[in-house]
């Protein structure tokens, strides 16, 4: 079993209708990236973020 490098987990799950932009959110949110050519998403993506708090909790949110 892998130890927990993280102080919280956050979870998210986005939600829509095709071609609204829930992949780019993704891709701009944790990579900075903003992809111009649109490839549809089939089935699902996920990626992940760790933010240290202010307070230097460490944050693994999950997409």
């Amino acid at each position: 079993m892998a130890s927990i490098d993280y102080d919280y987990l956050i979870k998210f799950l986005t939600v829509g209708d095709s071609g609204v932009g829930k992949t780019s959110f993704l891709y701009q949110y944790t990579d900075g990236v903003f992809h111009t050519k649109f490839i549809s998403t089939v089935g699902i993506d996920f990626r992940e973020k760790r933010v240290v708090s202010l307070w230097g909790l460490v944050v693994c949110e999950c997409w």
